[in-house]
């Protein structure tokens, strides 16, 4: 049985679990509300901050408008593919308390074409909604070819997400629990921005960092940011291949 095959019948069951799902309906939207929300909420505070003397300060010695480096990758290619790597958690997850995974270890569809378009589909939203949302705030973006290249970088984290829950999670409500940690996971970004080179490296322990690192390499016109975007991809993908494995493990145990 192909994959092509295979794909109507997942997708008929997505359907079935998504719609009896307020919480699964509401994250689609989630992302594009997150950027609505910085694209004015970001301008005004900055505004703001600077006509009261609060940023740039004695205390804060910068405005946030300079932090927009760090928090727009942060915002929307972290949280972004977040969303997308939660939803897809949440499926799985809802496949995990039916069993649906041992029911197919017994029919003619191989695993590896529900995890192909499982993960395929995670990474596939996340790259489109990583675009949508980076036009939307349209705040220190790079070339749009750039752009393509990050989303489709970043999107992978998705992949990565998804598998942390359903290997840490029983449930939806461990889910819930456990995707505390992966938002906590994303301070590593934010933290990763203050700390100075070389030391900043040491962040790259945490693999979507790279991600964050080649964009700020990026956005001052440095020539090897390529290279770190490469670095990061080059990471995500064998991390996504070592918990997959483990993940098929406790599937069949």
């Amino acid at each position: 049985m192909s994959l092509l095959s295979t794909i109507p019948k997942f997708i008929n069951n997505d359907k079935k679990l998504i719609l009896r799902d307020n919480f699964s309906i509401s994250m689609l939207f989630a992302g594009i509300g997150l950027a609505i929300i910085l694209k004015y909420l970001l301008p005004w505070a900055d505004a703001v901050l600077i006509e009261k003397g609060y940023a740039p300060s004695d205390n804060i010695p910068f405005a946030l408008h300079e932090l927009y480096p760090m928090l727009i990758p942060f915002m929307v290619l972290y949280n972004g593919s977040m969303i997308s790597g939660m939803m897809s958690g949440f499926l799985m997850l809802d496949e995990k308390d039916e069993r649906t995974l041992i029911a197919l270890g017994v029919t003619p569809v191989p695993l590896y074409h529900y995890t192909l378009y499982r993960f395929g589909l995670a990474a596939l939203f996340s790259f489109i909604l990583l675009i949508i949302m980076l036009l939307i705030i349209d705040l220190v973006m790079l070339p749009m070819w750039q752009m393509l290249l990050f989303c489709a970088a970043g999107s992978l984290f998705s992949i990565l997400a998804a598998l942390f829950l359903v290997i840490t999670a029983d449930n939806k409500v461990q889910g819930f629990a456990m995707g505390k940690f992966l938002s906590i996971g994303g301070w590593v970004m934010m933290v990763g921005w203050f700390i100075p080179p070389p030391w900043q490296w040491f962040a790259g322990i945490f693999p979507p960092f790279f991600v964050h690192k080649a964009y700020w390499m990026a956005l001052e016109g440095e020539a090897f940011w390529w290279l770190i975007l490469a670095l990061s991809t080059i990471l995500q993908i064998i991390t996504i291949y070592l918990m997959n494995k483990k993940y098929t493990k406790m599937v069949f145990d």
